[in-house]
């Protein structure tokens, strides 16, 4: 998983995060299952995709799943896809975590994680690994002009000392 993270990060993927401002939801969440990442990037697009790890060449293939737009609605996270106009759902547990309600290719009460979030002004906020469902390895956080204000070292959802 460390290796898959790692590449996505390499592959200069956007991923903005949680905006104080607009109350929205933003980010790359992974279901880790089927290697699945849902991307929410603004004002209010969103990108379902398949990610694979191809081992010959080292590189990693993603295969569009869906794509369209995308509103908070209590609590909830409502997509539509585009030309089709159909809807699918994920309750916001937190800025972290989403759980599939109706999704397509996932399946209903899976969570996906986020594991890269920025500031309103695009600067990273926080980036960090899931190990089933839970914090692992070395989570950063940033201040909003991108310097490292604090490192994190967590083992199957353990904050190590």
């Amino acid at each position: 998983m460390r290796r898959f993270l790692t590449i996505m990060l390499l592959a200069g993927i956007y991923c903005p995060g949680f905006s104080q401002e607009t109350g929205q939801t933003f980010g790359s969440y992974l279901y880790e299952k089927d290697k699945i990442t849902l991307t929410l990037s603004p004002p209010n697009n969103y990108t379902l995709f398949e990610m694979e790890y191809v081992r010959q060449s080292r590189s990693v293939s993603s295969k569009e799943i869906s794509r369209g737009t995308f509103e908070v609605k209590n609590d909830q996270l409502v997509l539509e896809e585009f030309p089709s106009r159909n809807h699918m759902t994920l309750a916001i547990g937190s800025e972290l975590k989403l759980q599939a309600v109706d999704v397509k290719a996932i399946d209903q009460g899976e969570s996906l994680y986020a594991w890269n979030m920025t500031y309103a002004n695009g600067q990273t906020r926080m980036e960090g690994e899931w190990k089933r469902g839970k914090k692992d390895g070395t989570w950063i956080y940033y201040d909003e002009e991108g310097n490292v204000v604090k490192s994190e070292k967590y083992r199957r959802g353990k904050l190590k000392d």
